[in-house]
């Protein structure tokens, strides 16, 4: 076979062998690359193509659970345009941690403080007592 791999197998025991010859979609939602699913809807593609086991992209995103895949090609299919699925999700936008940093900041600044007040006591001359 010149160093070529084989081809794999209906029969083989291959995670995702239900992606055999599937098209980019396919790939796309099975792997949750909403962009790649925008671009390839700017390019006219066809989600309504089956791939060798008879599944559609969307079906492929709810098999393997892709939730905002699943979400983004059905707003595809009744003609939306889908463009807020899938943003921010990532992004803490809860001001939590802007409370505990200010709160560490107050912490720092008054520790500081404190050490200031340390050494410049710790400066000044000891007190001679004269009897």
């Amino acid at each position: 076979m010149d160093g070529a791999l084989p081809r794999a197998r209906h029969d083989d025991n291959i995670k995702f062998n239900f992606l055999a010859d599937s098209a980019a979609a396919h790939m796309a939602a099975a792997y949750g690359a909403l962009d790649v699913l925008r671009y390839l809807r700017t390019q006219n593609a066809d989600f309504s193509l089956e791939n060798q086991k008879k599944m559609t992209p969307l079906a492929v995103a709810k098999q393997i659970g892709e939730e905002d895949a699943t979400a983004l090609l059905e707003a595809f299919a009744e003609g939306k345009s889908g463009d807020e699925i899938g943003l921010g999700k990532d992004l803490d936008m809860s001001d939590e941690d802007d409370e505990a940093t200010q709160d560490g900041a107050e912490e720092d600044a008054a520790a500081s403080a404190r050490s200031a007040a340390g050494a410049q006591a710790a400066a000044q001359p000891a007190a001679i007592e004269v009897s």
